[in-house]
């Protein structure tokens, strides 16, 4: 995360040991998964850093982002994506009836 520069040569790499058959598709995955997020984080950076912080989600991704960010010394709460979306439905409903 610290050198995003580097991401290209991250995924080339990863796309060359699985073609050569040298990590199982799961591993390959996983370090795409991990490539991906920490270029997403770093990009953002300037707007979580120093922030409380939620996860919204559903799924395998929502550890993945609360141990990325945490590794970065920005632990983040966890937050169910399906309740999460019904509250904001919900409010607009009340914001568009007035009341």
């Amino acid at each position: 995360m610290s050198r995003p520069e580097r991401m290209a040569g991250r995924l080339a790499s990863i796309r060359a040991e699985l073609a050569l058959q040298d990590i199982p598709p799961p591993t390959a995955e996983a370090r795409l998964a991990g490539t991906l997020i920490g270029a997403e984080l770093a990009a953002a950076r300037a707007y979580w850093l120093g922030q409380t912080l939620a996860v919204i989600g559903t799924g395998g991704a929502v550890p993945l982002y609360l141990r990325a960010l945490s590794q970065q010394g920005a632990p983040a709460t966890e937050a169910d994506g399906s309740r999460m979306a019904l509250a904001g439905i919900c409010a607009v409903r009340r914001a568009v009836n007035g009341g």
